[in-house]
């Protein structure tokens, strides 16, 4: 069931007035008349706290319902970040805590009701008595969900990179009609050898000289693990092999638009998704956010960024101006998300 829409967008915290991650003080029918006003489609991603489990499985089972009577068909589904990270990063800390076996059986049940992904980190750090990530991201391609990788444990790349063959290694177990292993956002809340973003204004004004330093014409997949570091090289490399579905945000802000179109010619146009970690309002999870006069990102206090405030239109812009061709454009912001998610 496809709605009537030019862009979508797989990873997206609020439109309008509305934060996704306020479970219980919206109207899901306002969500699919806003999306439709611009024409666009998204996976509502949430923050979820602990203590509304019970009106997210209510939310999404009206939202079940609403989708098979076609009500819904801008609003493609939901996904949660967290609550298993490996470190609370820009994460609201209403949205950063460990379920125990039964929270996340709950969980992964609400994929058969249209959650349709969990951001966790495989290289969270557990106690002996909580579930480790492997455990869960085996739990979510069972219940036909899929993990996305990220806010990964800064320390042990190397671990973590052992880490995510893993996962690759449990879908291929899971079978062919298990859904796709995906990221979070690329080059964000991982360890990497490079900078990979300018947001200020003085580091705009370095920007372009220290861009030609990192020499990105000249990275290759069998050099990466030296040229950008181990873990966006090693997801770099399963999207090139079709194991991984990479989210690359291409607002500019998020990661350098050069670097971020490099990435995407190294994995090729059929494994990234453009996403957005859009929110229109000021509040995320019950924690308030400011914007800075240099970007269009949205930060908590000692300027950790938290959400950013493109839409996929202004993304495919982006990726026009630095010559990606509108056929690629096309399957990046629309197609690929239609086949994932549709």
């Amino acid at each position: 069931m496809v709605g009537d829409f030019e862009y979508a967008d797989p990873h997206c915290h609020g439109i309008g007035p509305i934060d996704f991650s306020e479970v219980g003080s919206y109207d899901l029918d306002t969500v699919e008349l806003l999306l439709r006003a611009e024409r666009s489609a998204c996976i509502a991603t949430v923050f979820l706290r602990r203590e509304l489990i019970d009106a997210f499985s209510s939310m999404l089972s009206m939202f079940y319902l609403g989708r098979q009577e076609g009500r819904y068909r801008n609003l493609l589904g939901f996904a949660l970040e967290g609550p298993l990270l490996a470190g609370r990063g820009g994460t609201p800390p209403l949205g950063f805590w460990r379920p125990d076996r039964a929270e996340w059986r709950r969980i992964a049940n609400l994929g058969q009701k249209g959650l349709r992904y969990v951001v966790l980190a495989p290289d969270a750090a557990t106690s002996h008595d909580e579930p480790s990530p492997h455990w869960v991201a085996a739990l979510l391609l069972d219940h036909g969900l899929s993990p996305a990788l990220g806010h990964f444990d800064p320390r042990h790349p190397a671990r973590t990179v052992t880490t995510i063959d893993a996962v690759v290694i449990e879908r291929d177990v899971a079978g062919p009609h298990a859904p796709p292993i995906l990221t979070d956002h690329l080059f964000n809340d991982m360890p990497r050898l490079i900078r990979h973003a300018w947001r200020t204004a003085a580091e705009k004004a370095r920007r372009d000289a220290e861009v030609e330093a990192l020499d990105i014409e000249r990275w290759a997949l069998q050099d990466l693990d030296r040229q950008i570091g181990l873990v966006p090289a090693a997801l770099i490399r399963h999207g090139a092999e079709g194991n991984i579905r990479n989210f690359i945000n291409f607002d500019g802000d998020h990661l350098d638009i050069l670097i971020a179109r490099r990435a995407l010619e190294l994995i090729g146009e059929d494994g990234v998704l453009a996403m957005t970690d859009r929110l229109d309002s000021t509040v995320l999870c019950g924690h308030r956010l400011h914007r800075v006069p240099d970007n269009s990102l949205l930060y908590q206090d000692m300027g950790v960024v938290s959400a950013g405030t493109s839409t996929i239109a202004r993304q495919a812009s982006n990726l026009r101006r630095v010559g990606v061709d509108n056929d690629a454009i096309r399957k990046i912001t629309l197609g690929n998300a239609l086949d994932v998610f549709c």
